[in-house]
């Protein structure tokens, strides 16, 4: 069974969200800078990261993945291929009728 979530990232996030509170709190005077209940607020932070981090619900990204293929667009004509006039003339450019948005053209 695969290990779902990522459990450090949430550990690290966890202690680091516990010292801000500790810090917070010192610094907003609840409680003062030698109180013992100062030390809990990290260690409950890196539980709570690392239990959260175990259930994440995103999973992991291979490498081998990579980008899925954008989807073709419904409903889009293919350019005309340029006629024999255009040949003939060879300054005057080459336009392709423009594609608009599916749901726009059933209007």
């Amino acid at each position: 069974m695969k290990q779902r979530g990522r459990p450090v990232r949430g550990a690290i996030a966890g202690f680091l969200f516990g010292l801000f509170v500790s810090a917070d709190l010192v610094i907003f005077g609840v409680f003062a800078l030698d109180a013992d209940v100062l030390a809990l607020f990290p260690v409950l932070g890196l539980i709570a990261g690392i239990a959260l981090g175990v259930t994440a619900p995103l999973p992991r990204r291979s490498a081998a993945d990579g980008h899925p293929e954008p989807a073709p667009v419904v409903g889009a004509e293919e350019p005309e291929p340029a006629t024999a006039a255009a040949a003939d003339e060879p300054d005057a450019p080459v336009v392709a009728a423009p594609v608009g948005h599916p749901s726009r053209d059933a209007l």
